[in-house]
């Protein structure tokens, strides 16, 4: 996935404070249980990020001098906690 796609993906190790005291727990989800803001993927910043380079296929219309399909390269990444993808 791109750089940009994983920063909108929760990070189970992240933590952010949720109130200004320093008693206050840092935490990854609200009370409701939904994903804290500040919790998201840091994405190259991290030191489990594998930067890789990504093959996509484009698939276009054949023709007599075109098989219709296009590999095009894309640099990416993925988190390595995770193994790769």
């Amino acid at each position: 996935m791109t750089e940009e796609e994983a920063k909108t993906k929760w990070c189970p190790f992240a933590r952010s404070q949720t109130e200004d005291r320093e008693a206050a727990p840092a935490v990854n989800r609200t009370l409701q249980g939904h994903i804290d803001i500040g919790c998201h993927c840091i994405g190259s910043r991290c030191m489990a990020w594998r930067d890789a380079t990504f093959t996509e296929s484009i698939y276009t219309e054949p023709s007599s001098s075109d098989t219709g399909v296009r590999h095009e390269k894309r640099p990416g990444g993925f988190c390595g906690l995770a193994g790769k993808p």
